[in-house]
């Protein structure tokens, strides 16, 4: 899905972004931000004291507007000011929206609590465990744990993304299960609502961050 320049000229200064050398791509990925707009055909960036770029270097760049991702290409034009750094780079020509829900997952390992309500003609019960999230995107995510949850069943999962402190709680649907010896498998789909929107931005501002750059 393709967005107009127009939505890039909606971007908040000081936009936080990712952004990778596409000609050399073994360069470590870094964070910066957008500080502004240079005459009409360039963007003005900060914070990348790490990347070492070069005029007429090709650049992938990620950055979070609204709830959405986009991404682009662009190319270094050279730096406008050294201390702090500010480099000028070209507007560029094109802006994607990046789905990352049809989006390979990205691989992750880390604790979660779920809580798991089971409803039954005859009975209803909640139960408690303790589980490992084994891929996440901001639509859903897998778990493993060794007690076995239902597909079509209710969990609501607690959990800290890596290197952020902050809970994350959300609602998701079963809608499959599977086991592997002694231990369970669950694929599990986040629910809409206006208490989902909090930790959903949350996640996409991390996939933002974390997701590879392979789509590009």
């Amino acid at each position: 899905m393709n967005v107009s320049n127009d939505f890039l000229n909606q971007a908040l200064l000081t936009s936080p972004i990712s952004v990778q050398s596409a000609d050399e791509p073994n360069k470590p990925r870094v964070q910066g931000f957008l500080v502004g707009r240079h005459l009409k055909d360039f963007l003005l960036f900060g914070g990348l004291k790490a990347l070492n770029m070069k005029p007429g270097e090709t650049l992938v760049v990620r950055m979070l507007l609204g709830n959405e991702v986009v991404g682009f290409r662009t190319t270094v034009q050279g730096l406008l000011h050294e201390q702090p750094p500010v480099w000028r780079v070209a507007f560029p020509e094109q802006v994607e929206t990046v789905n990352l829900r049809r989006a390979p997952r990205l691989a992750v390992f880390f604790p979660t609590d779920v809580r798991a309500k089971h409803d039954a003609p005859d009975t209803q019960s909640v139960h408690m465990l303790r589980a490992i999230v084994l891929n996440l995107s901001n639509g859903g995510c897998r778990f493993s744990s060794k007690t076995q949850v239902s597909a079509k069943e209710t969990v609501h999962l607690s959990f800290s993304l890596p290197g952020d402190r902050l809970v994350q709680t959300l609602t998701g649907e079963v809608l499959e299960a599977g086991r592997s010896r002694q231990v369970y498998s669950q694929r599990v789909r986040f629910t809409n609502g206006a208490a989902q929107k909090g930790p959903l931005a949350q996640i996409a501002e991390w996939m933002q961050i974390n997701a590879p750059f392979s789509f590009y």
